[in-house]
């Protein structure tokens, strides 16, 4: 059966085999004896190679124990590294997403605090056209005198601003731009209350003043009319309120003004009637002596 086996190799040989195992293929004709005889042989060798490799894992036994530990301790930190990782994965993952949120986050507050700015812009504006000081509403309650009670002139000029003041507060307050917003809704109570003590302290103080126009000494007069010079834009003030106190103060003014007048004209008529009826006496002229003449360049002549 062999030699058969050997045969039928022989006929399947690729030709591309290499040459000494086609050599060995092609080679004389083995018997079964031989064949057996190889086959222990090769049995033996192999049983040999087997001995020689069980004596060398034996004696890398220790080593292979080692090894094993040591393998078994990479697996064990490789596993530690895996959690780490994964755990730092997560962290990240994590990270990544609050990183997201921030960002989000940050946009929306840059966006809020833009609107912020503009909306404080604006309201800045608004309240700075609403809002009195202290210092102006103590003197628009008080009255001009508490402005600066040493100098009227000056006090006088003082209160006109701050009238002015509160006309823009109210003209603004007024404005059917800002009139809704609840700061409008709140001011104009209050500068109600204000306007009417005003326009109560502008009618006293012009009242006062037109009063003064009675005085017959001029120098005084000049003084007062200067002083209602002065305090025009008060009488605009009360036009702007109140009508019927500015129309009041005109009516007072014209009849102290005509009171005044008709007291001059009628002392001055007396005046003129006195000086119409007293005769002229001799102390009353002045004369040169007669027998003297002036010549026809002014100078006296000498008689002759």
């Amino acid at each position: 059966l062999l030699p058969d086996i050997a045969d039928d190799l022989a006929a399947l040989l690729d030709p591309n085999l290499p040459p000494e195992i086609g050599s060995i293929l092609k080679g004389p004709k083995l018997t079964s004896s031989d064949f057996q005889k190889r086959i222990r042989i090769y049995e033996q060798d192999l049983h040999d190679v087997e001995s020689e490799s069980v004596d060398d894992y034996v004696k890398e036994a220790e080593n292979f124990a080692t090894l094993h530990t040591q393998i078994g301790s990479c697996d064990s930190v490789l596993e530690r590294m895996e959690e780490l990782l994964t755990r730092f994965q997560d962290d990240l993952g994590r990270i990544s997403s609050e990183i997201r949120t921030l960002q989000d986050n940050s946009i929306s507050m840059n966006v809020q605090l833009k609107n912020r700015k503009d909306l404080y812009e604006r309201l800045s504006g608004c309240l700075s056209d609403l809002c009195l000081s202290e210092e102006e509403r103590a003197h628009l309650l008080t009255g001009p005198r508490s402005c600066c009670p040493d100098d009227p002139a000056a006090a006088s000029t003082e209160f006109v601003a701050h009238l002015h003041s509160l006309h823009d507060r109210w003209v603004h307050a007024n404005d059917p731009k800002w009139a809704q917003t609840r700061a409008a809704r709140d001011a104009v109570p209050i500068l109600k209350d204000l306007i009417a003590a005003a326009t109560t302290h502008c009618t006293q103080h012009l009242v006062a003043l037109i009063g003064s126009l009675r005085h017959t000494d001029s120098v005084v007069a000049g003084q007062v009319r200067q002083s209602l010079m002065r305090c025009k834009d008060m009488h605009w003030f009360l036009r702007t309120f109140d009508p019927a106190a500015a129309n009041a103060i005109e009516q007072t003014y014209c009849e102290t003004m005509s009171k005044a007048y008709l007291a001059h004209l009628r002392a001055y008529a007396t005046n003129l009637q006195r000086v119409l009826a007293e005769g002229s006496s001799k102390s009353d002229l002045i004369a040169v002596a007669e027998g003297s003449r002036k010549s026809i360049f002014g100078k006296v002549a000498a008689s002759r």
